[in-house]
């Protein structure tokens, strides 16, 4: 087990699980000391950060010991360079926060340390607080499977090629977050993909720190727009007027790729007008509205550019793909009826949270009933 010495002589730290999350726990707040994965400090952009290079990187998956407490970073299946947190307390308790996560199967089977704590039904031997992940705690959200997205997505999009062969794909990202989804589309339908210069370098740097995922993908980035097929841009600019103010002189048909559990809503059906205008068959998008929806489809668009009026003859397709990287309400309960925690903290505030902490006081209460001796017995 190895040690990391504070930057300062101080008993706090802070423990940084992905790029936006920091993990403040009993001892560890108010920290005067940073740590996180090697991932997450190399996808700082160097000119925004300059004190990157002196935040101590912690390694995944092995014990090590901060201030006295022992740390395990666990990969939180979220964003490159996102992890879990798993914390021993020197009196023997240990802690879990999961951070922005998505659960994967994988978490809890061996050889992933939490594998031990399903196994076991001892008290002082289960996990104490899990502080949770509860961005989509609701019955609602049943998310799919994310290569099943990616798949529904490619078909779409493969379909909308048939069509007009000279379609551009565009898919919405985040500075960092949603590589797979570019990675798993551009490999269906092999073709290449153009990145921002923002996404460019943050992509590359976790690249260069081991992302596997982000590695694949720069590998099939090419620096002309032209030579690609998918356009990666800021979910913040995935809408009809600035799609078309940026892409006017383009000409071409457009199907744009919002990927994100908030666009889940398998219960949403195209209407007559929009099935007539979707430049590929309509079974094609009916079939699988469990996996993506139709936002919008605009066709001979009219648009105002330099106080000229342009009547534009293609169409634009902006869909909703329900690939998540938090997790669903049904893998949230499997985890931590699995865990069997002593106490569950949730992380997400806001109008919910009353709902979420419900749910998750009678998950821990069923497996307190289940362990009750039948009257029988």
């Amino acid at each position: 087990m190895s040690s990391v010495t504070p930057q300062k002589n101080t008993n706090e730290a802070t423990l940084v699980s992905d790029s936006n999350v920091a993990l403040a726990c009993g001892d560890l707040a108010a920290a005067d000391s940073s740590y996180c994965s090697n991932q997450s400090v190399t996808a700082k952009p160097k000119n925004k950060c300059p004190y990157y290079k002196w935040i101590p990187v912690l390694p995944t998956n092995e014990f090590v010991i901060v201030n006295g407490y022992e740390i395990l970073l666990i990969d939180a299946n979220h964003c490159p360079g996102s992890v879990m947190i798993l914390l021993r307390l020197p009196e023997g308790g240990v802690h879990l926060h999961t951070g922005d996560f998505r659960v994967h199967s994988s978490m809890l089977q061996a050889p992933s340390i939490l594998a031990d704590f399903v196994k076991t039904a001892i008290p002082n031997s289960r996990i104490g607080t899990v502080f949770l992940d509860t961005t989509f705690c609701d019955p609602y959200y049943k998310f799919p499977e994310q290569q099943l997205v990616i798949a529904a997505a490619a078909q779409v999009s493969f379909q909308a090629l048939l069509s007009r062969p000279d379609t551009l794909i565009l898919c919405g990202m985040y500075s960092i977050g949603k590589e797979r989804f570019v990675l798993g589309l551009a490999e269906e339908l092999n073709v290449k993909v153009w990145l921002p210069n923002k996404q460019r370098g943050l992509v590359t740097a976790a690249s260069e720190g081991g992302c596997e995922v982000c590695r694949a993908l720069v590998a099939r980035c090419v620096a002309s727009k032209d030579e690609a097929r998918i356009h990666v841009v800021d979910m913040n600019e995935l809408n009809p007027r600035a799609v078309l103010k940026n892409l006017l002189p383009m000409g071409k048909n457009i199907i744009a790729w919002k990927p994100s559990g908030w666009m889940y809503n398998p219960s949403k059906k195209a209407t007559a007008a929009t099935i007539k205008r979707l430049p590929c068959p309509a079974e094609a998008f009916e079939s699988l509205r469990e996996f993506i929806s139709v936002e919008m489809v605009a066709k001979n668009v009219v648009v105002l550019v330099l106080a000229v009026f342009f009547k534009v003859m293609y169409y634009f397709i902006h869909v909703g793909a329900a690939y998540s990287e938090h997790s669903s309400f049904t893998e949230l309960k499997d985890f931590i009826t699995a865990l069997k925690p002593m106490k569950v903290q949730p992380t997400v505030f806001g109008g919910s949270a009353k709902d979420a902490r419900k749910h998750i006081d009678s998950w821990l209460q069923e497996e307190k009933l289940l362990k009750l001796p039948s009257e029988n017995s």
